[in-house]
C-alpha cells in the first residue's frame, strides 16, 4: 500500500517548488505530479511482489508444519556434519522422511520452485 503521508508531503513539496520556479506552468506541474504518483505506484507494486516472493520461498520449520501428500520438497538436514539441503518427501502414513530419518534430521522444508518453462532450449 502506498504511504499516503509520504505522497502528500511529496506533492506539497512539488507544489511549493513549482511556485518558486518562474517558468513552470500549471499543466507542467500536473504532469510532473502524475508521473511521480505513477512512479510511486510502480515501486509499491514491485515491493509487494518481492514480499510475496519472499513469503513463498521461506523455509518452514518441521515443528510448525509438514508437507502434504507425500510431495517432494527442498529440505534442510542436520546430520553428522554440517547442515545441508537436499530433496526429500515426507511419508505422512509412516510419519517419517523417506531418506533422512536414518541419516540425519530434517529441520525445515520449502516447496520446490516451478520447473523451467521458457527459452529456446526448452522442449
Amino acid at each position: 500500500m502506498i504511504d499516503e503521508k509520504k505522497l502528500l508531503a511529496k506533492l506539497e513539496h512539488m507544489v511549493k517548488e513549482s511556485k518558486e520556479e518562474s517558468g513552470l506552468k500549471e499543466p507542467a506541474l500536473l504532469k510532473k505530479i502524475i508521473e511521480e504518483v505513477k512512479s510511486m505506484a510502480v515501486n509499491e507494486e514491485i515491493r509487494q511482489r518481492i514480499e510475496r516472493e519472499d513469503a513463498s520461498s521461506a523455509w518452514i520449520p518441521v515443528s510448525e508444519r509438514l508437507p502434504k501428500n507425500d510431495r517432494f520438497v527442498l529440505v534442510t538436514v542436520r546430520g553428522v556434519s554440517r547442515p545441508h539441503t537436499d530433496v526429500d518427501n515426507y511419508e505422512p502414513n509412516y510419519e517419517t522422511w523417506n531418506t533422512y530419518d536414518a541419516d540425519g534430521e530434517v529441520i525445515a522444508w520449502m516447496p520446490l520452485p516451478e520447473p523451467y518453462k521458457g527459452g529456446s532450449e526448452a522442449k
